[in-house]
C-alpha cells in the first residue's frame, strides 16, 4: 500500500484523511474503501483511539474501492471530495459529497454519469482537482504500454487533454500527482 494521505487545511483544526493500507485490513478489521479521519494536532500517543473510521463503499455501490492517490479534497467546494477506483469495470473517478453529521459520503451526480466517469483504459494511479479540471495519472499495462497525465472536466467527466509521459515512465507511472498555479508535478 502506498496511498497518499490528505491533510485538508480548509478546516480548523486541519483534517487528516488516510486510506488504510491493504496489509492492515485483516489486523484492523477494515475493508478496502475504509478511510481514517483524524485532526492535525491531536495527541494520538495519549489517546490512540482519537480517530474515526469512515467508508465510501456505500457511495460507490460496490465494496472494495481502492484509491491509490487517496481521497482528494476539491480545491473550490469544501463539501466535495474526489476518489478513484484504480482499475476494472468500476475503475474511474468518483465525485463525492461529504455528509459530516452521518460520517459518510454520497455520490455527487453533477459529475459524469451519476457521479462517476470511467477510465479510458486500464488504471488511474493518482488524481488532483484544480480549477475546472481533475488531473489524473493514467497507466496502461497494455501493448503498447502508455503513461499519460489526463485532464478531466469536473462536470462532464470527459477527458479534455492527455499529456504523454511514456518516455519517462513506460507503463508504470507516475504514482503521485500534484497541481498548482505553476504546473503539474
Amino acid at each position: 500500500g502506498w496511498s497518499s494521505n490528505l491533510i485538508d487545511t480548509r478546516s480548523d483544526p486541519p483534517e487528516i484523511w488516510v486510506q488504510e493500507y491493504e496489509r492492515d485490513y485483516a489486523a484492523n478489521q477494515h475493508r478496502v474503501g475504509d478511510i481514517i479521519r483524524g485532526t492535525l494536532g491531536t495527541d494520538y500517543l495519549s489517546d490512540p483511539e482519537a480517530w474515526e473510521r469512515w467508508s465510501y463503499n456505500e457511495a460507490l455501490d460496490f465494496e472494495g474501492a481502492r484509491t491509490l492517490s487517496g481521497l482528494r479534497a476539491d480545491d473550490r467546494d469544501p463539501d466535495v471530495f474526489w476518489a478513484t477506483h484504480w482499475r476494472g469495470e468500476a475503475g474511474g473517478i468518483y465525485k463525492l459529497r461529504i455528509r459530516r453529521a452521518e460520517k459518510r459520503w454520497e455520490r455527487d451526480t453533477s459529475f459524469g454519469d451519476n457521479g462517476f466517469s470511467p477510465n479510458k483504459e486500464d488504471r488511474i494511479a493518482a488524481i488532483e482537482p484544480w480549477g475546472d479540471i481533475v488531473y489524473a495519472a493514467h497507466w496502461s499495462q497494455g501493448n503498447p504500454p502508455l503513461s499519460t497525465i489526463e485532464s478531466w472536466d469536473k462536470t462532464t467527466g470527459e477527458i479534455l487533454q492527455e499529456f504523454d509521459v511514456n518516455d519517462v515512465y513506460g507503463n508504470s507511472g507516475p504514482g503521485q500527482l500534484a497541481v498548482n498555479g505553476q504546473g503539474i508535478w
